[in-house]
């Protein structure tokens, strides 16, 4: 059917929801709402590894269609992502399952130079569409070229030896065989130096998640994928679909037939000008080929994708690689920058490849939609201020579509390893989302009926250093498809005059005709790690960012780092708020609400007669990382290649600690850290507990098995003991085991009665370094006289990296979930007051015992 389609997807954030645990209707409902509550327009349904059902099943199907429903039902646009977990093109491997004339193939070449006389050249397995020599004199002699296709013979390249008086006979238990097939060139060679190409399409049986690889130029291929992947969702009201980072590939089995109906020629003996710009005809084979692949890919896969999208009112958005503007077709094209913290060196938006690239979004999607996937493996360390730094830059490029990487519907276990961090309910900052989201709406509304002011064009493929060094000079500029290279010498100054002495100030100026009254906006974010001024043009009145107006200094506006301001010209001035810098006290009491944690992250690892010290990770982890030997199994085939596996492995993990506080501790422990079957666990010399043994609890930010131990522990030094039989490489003990309870842990993994005083921010010296969730610090603070205003701004200036949530006295708690550190205040009285100060954690230090040196911009470690 072709009716007319309804509206866009709604401009905002739209995360990844990571479907990488059990689902059902109840874990379905309770995160729609999450969302929700979050500021979240919708999300997109993104299946990935630790889905335990069958993907595109009618129970998933069922699911999908509930959460649609459901979502509507919130005023959330909820989508789906073509892909079991990425790239696109291949459904999880469903489409080529079977079908091996659906899978991808590749072209390997090979060259190599030689002397006359005997040849003898192993090339790689697969279907040898070319062999030749030429002769070398200084250069090639692509004219003089000796065919040795006729000279490739197949060769096995291993030799196997099988021993056995049962397998064989009763008179022979001796058996040699020769096995792994493949092509070796033998031939002589006139005298003199040869350069020898050979061109082998071969078939990747080992891509990652899927194993063979589905040739996104096959018709049947693309058109099995498109069935599977979209056709399973007719009756499902789907709002988007997402493609991502699917392309055309660089080979198929298909391509010389192609090439012979377009070109009336071979194209075998014409490879290697695939291979050499020397060759004389490289321009021309290489130009056909690629308008041949883009022509099949268009037929076989975005052409039919296109269609079924628009035949069933789906908004079709895509992530995936350009060569040109033009090429982006999609309802919301895309783009997959914005992965880099605050306080990096230089942020990540503008790289030379279009699709790593925010403004070319932009530019591809002509003043309408653009989407960028962002956010992705920031570490377990990423905060909320990260991701507002990342929105405000994405959007001040003309994104107007966040697709945030990603609201795992859990973090238990290993998944919590698919390149966090998840923004979503696992955060104990999650309830201030709902600021981002009314943020990068506020911005995007302000914009509206809007243009960005482009005084300068760039081809696509411009260096990427060009592209920052044009952004902080101040120019306005965009992409095109056919501008000439852009000479930084010979331009002349940008337009508008910098309102900035600081380079990394960068700003995009907006204009626009509302209600037939001009008006220009301009967004400008501080991306340095250092304050700067602002000084505004005449006419230019900034807007409240986040409730209030930035702090007004002199003739300018103060931009803290990570800071960014929004001005218009057809606003009201703008009233100044003044601030007051708060007298920082040194000495805090703190406590943990949810209680604290013993991270018990390194063990002794016994198997056999050998102890080594390892860290929790899956079993062929620890082996790599110890150099432990064990002895494998060996089945040596009956001619196929011998195989090696791990034999079953008796592993005693033991870690100690020390209680120097009698209080309940309960031991919390990850579904699935161990999951073979045969395993036992004991505290000191206590019985051995299985399975059964532990019980849903609280504690870690997602879901989480515990036990008391209390029982079992001693007064000083205690013993825990894990024996596994590991039958799998990824078995072993694969996750931490946490201790959790009203304690403090000091170097030395001891734990003492809780601390109630600390320096503010000190998790260390406060006894939380594996603290998650939220921290609650207390202080008394002498304030002076406040100024005679409505509000006064009370600049906090030890606050960080994390979110946090402020009150005085007994007031009401105020978010502060990012630059500027500060709260919006009424005159208070002069004197004695409390401050009170809620630090929302990011989970480093529980997940990976990691802190944040935010001046150095790298990791540091949690000493145990």
């Amino acid at each position: 059917m072709n009716r007319m389609l309804s509206r866009m997807i709604t401009p905002g954030i739209h995360p990844f929801w990571f479907w990488n645990t059990a689902m059902d209707e109840v874990r379905i409902g309770t995160q729609l709402l999450a969302l929700a509550a979050g500021g979240c327009r919708g999300a997109l349904i993104h299946p990935r590894q630790g889905y335990p059902g069958a993907y595109l099943s009618a129970r998933w199907r069922e699911l999908v269609a509930y959460a649609c429903r459901e979502g509507a039902a919130l005023g959330l646009e909820i989508g789906a992502c073509d892909e079991f977990p990425y790239p696109s093109g291949n459904a999880g491997g469903l489409a080529g399952l079977g079908h091996p004339e659906r899978w991808a193939t590749d072209l390997e070449q090979r060259i190599h130079e030689c002397d006359g006389g005997p040849v003898a050249w192993d090339l790689p397995a697969g279907a040898v569409l070319d062999c030749a020599a030429f002769p070398l004199a200084g250069n090639v002699d692509w004219t003089a070229r000796r065919d040795l296709l006729g000279d490739v013979g197949v060769a096995f390249r291993q030799e196997t030896y099988r021993e056995s008086d049962r397998d064989l006979s009763a008179y022979n238990g001796r058996r040699f065989f020769a096995c792994d097939p493949a092509p070796r060139l033998e031939t002589t060679l006139p005298a003199g130096r040869w350069l020898l190409v050979a061109s082998v399409q071969t078939v990747g049986l080992h891509h990652k998640y899927v194993g063979p690889w589905a040739d996104t130029l096959d018709a049947d291929a693309m058109g099995a994928v498109i069935s599977v992947t979209c056709g399973r969702y007719d009756g499902i009201p789907l709002r988007a679909l997402f493609v991502d980072e699917i392309e055309a590939a660089r080979w198929s089995r298909h391509l010389p037939g192609w090439f012979r109906d377009c070109c009336g020629e071979d194209l075998a003996p014409l490879l290697p000008a695939l291979l050499r710009a020397d060759h004389p005809r490289a321009s021309e084979v290489r130009a056909t080929l690629a308008a041949i692949r883009d022509e099949h890919f268009r037929s076989a896969f975005l052409t039919p994708l296109r269609a079924w999208c628009r035949s069933h009112d789906v908004r079709l958005c895509e992530e995936r690689p350009l060569h040109r503007l033009a090429d982006a077709e999609a309802d919301v094209p895309g783009c997959d920058p914005g992965h880099t913290r605050v306080g990096a060196p230089r942020i990540d938006l503008f790289g030379s490849e279009l699709r790593r690239n925010a403004r070319a979004a932009a530019a591809a999607a002509k003043g309408g939609p653009a989407l960028c996937e962002c956010g992705h493996s920031l570490g377990w360390g990423g905060t909320l201020e990260d991701l507002r730094a990342i929105a405000d830059n994405l959007v001040l490029n003309g994104i107007t579509h966040l697709i945030p990487h990603a609201a795992f519907a859990s973090t238990a276990a290993l998944r919590k390893h698919d390149a966090p961090p998840s923004f979503f309910t696992q955060q104990a900052w999650w309830p201030q989302h709902r600021l981002l989201a009314q943020r990068v709406e506020l911005i995007l509304r302000t914009f509206a009926g809007t243009t960005p002011e482009v005084e300068l064009l760039i081809p696509t493929g411009t260096a990427e250093a060009i592209q920052h060094e044009l952004v902080e000079r101040g120019y306005g500029w965009s992409f095109a498809d056919d501008a000439p290279a852009c000479e930084l010498a010979t331009l002349p100054a940008p337009r508008r005059a910098p309102w900035s002495d600081q380079r990394l100030i960068h700003r995009m100026i907006r204009s626009g005709t509302i209600n037939g009254t001009g008006r220009s906006v301009a967004l400008l974010v501080n991306n340095s790690r250092a304050e700067a001024l602002v000084r505004l043009p005449t006419g230019w009145t900034p807007l409240a960012l986040d409730g209030a107006a930035p702090v007004q200094r002199g003739d300018g506006w103060l931009l803290e780092p990570a800071q960014s301001l929004l001005a218009v010209t057809d606003a009201a001035p703008a009233r100044a708020v003044p601030h007051v810098d708060l007298p920082w006290p040194t000495t805090w009491t703190v406590q943990a609400p949810g209680g604290n944690l013993l991270r018990l992250g390194r063990w002794d690892l016994t198997i056999g007669k050998v102890t080594a010290s390892i860290t929790h990770f899956p079993l062929s982890e620890q082996l790599i990382r110890t150099g432990m030997a064990v002895v494998p199994h060996i089945n040596p085939g009956f001619g196929t290649p011998t195989a090696v596996s791990l034999p079953p492995l008796r592993c005693v993990y033991q870690t100690t600690f020390r209680r120097e506080h009698a209080v309940p501790l309960r031991l919390l422990m990850e579904p699935e850290t161990l999951i073979d079957r045969e395993w036992s666990l004991r505290v000191n010399d206590g019985p051995a507990l299985g399975t059964a043994d532990f019980t849903p609890t609280t504690g870690l930010p997602d879901e989480t098995l515990g036990i008391d131990v209390a029982p079992w522990l001693l007064m000083g030094g205690n013993r825990i003991t894990i024996e596994v039989t590991a039958a799998r490489p990824d078995g072993g003990l694969r996750n931490p085991i946490y201790l959790h309870g009203d304690v403090a842990a000091l170097p030395g993994r001891r734990l003492v009665a809780p601390l109630t005083s600390a320096a503010f921010g000190d998790l260390d010296g406060a006894g939380l370094p594996y603290a998650c969730g939220t921290v609650e610090w207390e202080a008394p603070v002498d304030l002076p006289v406040a100024p005679a205003t409505a509000l006064v701004a009370l600049r906090l200036p030890h606050l960080t990296v994390d979110a946090y949530e402020v009150a005085l006295d007994d007031g009401p708690w105020q978010a502060v979930p990012w630059a500027p550190r500060r709260v919006l205040l009424p005159p208070w009285s002069n004197g004695a007051h409390r401050l009170r100060v809620r630090q929302h954690l990011a989970l480093a230090r529980c997940f990976h015992a990691e802190t944040w040196d935010a001046a150095g911009h790298r990791t540091g470690a949690v000493a145990e």
